[in-house]
């Protein structure tokens, strides 16, 4: 009978029965990485010493900061929330019965509900005025609502100061760190200042600018003018006559955007990206800027163009014109008021004793035989 050549052991079998080398988690005991022989030294007269164990590997304490260091963290952690701004008061923890009792012997508790005080609440906190400082306050960076202004004497005024601050901070080398940042507003005096500049063909300023980059460079003081009127604007224009050589001064893209920025600063109205991408210079761009916006009714466009001021009977209105409108232009609704009462029928409208419909007028005659 043939026999199996060299049985061998299942290998599924023999590691299932294999034991784990690894030593379980619980079992295990907290090991120190700093390395310390066990053997003691023996010294000549043949006392045993350990071991010094270098600074180098010596394990570090925990630090424990000091009650002065504490304090210091603590005044700077108050004084980064600022001193104007008032906020809710902590939550107050109220004592068990014994306690207050044990503390205040007077102590009676309420036996009602009418005997407990009524606390104050915070759903109203954020609507006191009290509460917000002046940090809180929002102060905008240009007009808002009905104080903007688009007409072409106060734009192209707002322009030419914006480009003399320009220029003033080129001629000083302050340009490239200021262009991006926010000019102050100054009052009437810094604006009369900088429109009595004058600019040359080359895009240079004539006089010493200091003055004015000391302004717009130094102190955080800011005392904001009202702005000018459209009248105003008029009355500058013609007082001070520029010529027309500083609209033909070339216009970067860096300046173009200070520009832009500096008027909107002052007026509110903000200059569309796709029109000061097509100037090129500062006419274009008081061109572009100051176009009026177009009237929502024909009736405005045709009172604007005057088209129809020569003839006598023709007027255009917003909004269309009743009978009684024009009867009253007249002066004949008196008389026609007069004659239609006299004869009692009704002066605007159908009379109330009339029905409107013919199901009132079936209900009406339904409710009379019924009465009857």
């Amino acid at each position: 009978m043939p026999r199996i050549p060299a049985a061998r052991a299942l290998a599924p079998l023999r590691r299932a029965l294999t034991c784990s080398n690894s030593i379980p988690f619980l079992a295990t005991r907290a090991i120190s990485t700093t390395p310390f022989p066990r053997a003691l030294y023996k010294t000549r007269d043949g006392t045993k010493v350990a071991p010094t164990i270098p600074e180098s590997q010596a394990v570090e304490t925990e630090y424990s900061p000091s009650e002065e260091e504490i304090d210091a963290l603590r005044v700077q952690e108050e004084e980064s929330h600022g001193p104007g701004l008032a906020v809710p008061s902590q939550l107050v923890e109220t004592p068990a019965e014994r306690e207050a009792k044990a503390l205040h012997p007077e102590y009676e508790p309420a036996r009602s509900l009418q005997e407990l005080g009524a606390l104050p609440g915070v759903e109203n906190w954020w609507e006191k005025e009290e509460h917000w400082g002046p940090e809180s306050q929002f102060k905008g960076f240009a007009r808002t609502g009905t104080q903007v202004q688009q007409e072409e004497p106060v734009i192209e005024v707002y322009l030419r100061r914006a480009l003399v601050e320009v220029l003033a901070l080129k001629q000083a080398g302050k340009w490239d760190e200021w262009a991006t940042k926010a000019w102050p507003r100054r009052g009437d005096d810094q604006f009369r200042a900088t429109l009595e500049m004058d600019i040359t063909e080359s895009g240079e300023l004539k006089q010493d600018a200091s003055h004015i980059v000391a302004e717009l460079t130094t102190g955080e003081s800011d005392s904001p003018s009202e702005g000018i009127t459209e009248s105003e604007g008029q009355e500058i224009l013609a007082e001070r006559q520029w010529d027309s050589s500083w609209a033909q001064i070339p216009l970067d893209a860096a300046t173009k955007f200070a520009l832009r920025k500096r008027v909107y600063q002052f007026s509110g109205y903000l200059i569309p990206d796709s029109r000061l991408g097509a100037a090129h210079n500062v006419g274009h761009l008081l061109a572009l800027g100051c176009k009026k916006p177009k009237p929502a009714h024909l009736a405005s466009i045709l009172e604007q163009e005057g088209a129809y001021d020569a003839l006598s009977n023709v007027k255009a209105h917003a909004q269309k014109i009743s009978f009684v409108e024009k009867e009253k232009s007249i002066g004949r609704w008196k008389v026609i008021e007069e004659e239609l009462k006299a004869r009692g029928l009704p002066v605007l409208g159908a009379s109330d004793a009339a029905p409107k419909h013919k199901e009132q007028r079936w209900i009406i005659s339904t409710f009379r035989n019924v009465k009857r």
